[in-house]
């Protein structure tokens, strides 16, 4: 499948999409934009249309985390020890507190 250039013609195109379940093949389309939210520009499958809405009220309505914070995949402490670099409570003025993914809720 190639990406339509043309931005009108992109935001009005929809692809089919069967799949197989336990309850036989369910077929829907989904908007070809959907992949311009996703950085990786995949989708899933079983993103209906009803979900689509949903998630596309969720975007206009919400801003990224990565907007507001900078997102590391891990902290790089080379040479030191564990508990040299990580502290329950501040030690120095340079203490900051992780924001591990597991500490994230839905407001």
């Amino acid at each position: 499948m190639k990406r339509e250039h043309n931005e009108d013609i992109r935001s009005r195109n929809r692809l089919a999409v069967s799949v197989s379940t336990d309850k036989g093949i369910k077929s829907y389309t989904i908007a070809q934009e959907t992949f311009e939210h996703n950085p990786l520009q995949q989708f899933s499958i079983f993103i209906t249309p009803k979900l689509e809405k949903v998630f596309e009220k969720i975007r206009r309505g919400s801003l990224s985390l990565g907007d507001l914070v900078e997102i590391q995949q891990g902290i790089i402490y080379s040479g030191k020890l564990k508990e040299e670099v990580f502290a329950n409570s501040p030690v120095t003025s340079e203490y900051k507190p992780i924001l591990a993914g597991y500490l994230l809720k839905q407001v």
